[in-house]
């Protein structure tokens, strides 16, 4: 991402912390990411993803060729619909 696209997802991410050093790994090799995460502390019990927030991780994780498997669990993943959403704004195609 380049600085722009950054301080746009800033804006969009406020409720979340912020991690300009979480490892992951990739194709067997540790690489350094930015990643926004909750707070353990703020956790709900049986929080669920919006089906739009879903369908976004799914498209990236197809585009970089991420695991099959790894893929069908978001596939399966339970969603709720956004009540912020009803009119459609998010959907992904």
């Amino acid at each position: 991402m380049n600085v722009n696209e950054l301080a746009a997802l800033n804006v969009v991410e406020y409720n979340y912390q912020r991690s300009d050093d979480f490892i992951v790994i990739l194709n067997g090799k540790e690489v350094k990411t930015i990643t926004y995460y909750v707070q353990k502390s703020d956790l709900e019990v049986g929080l669920l993803p919006c089906d739009w927030y879903r369908d976004i991780i799914l498209l990236g994780a197809k585009e970089h060729q991420l695991d099959a498997e790894y893929i069908k669990q978001f596939e399966n993943l339970i969603t709720v619909k956004d009540p912020e959403n009803i009119d459609n704004k998010y959907v992904i195609k």
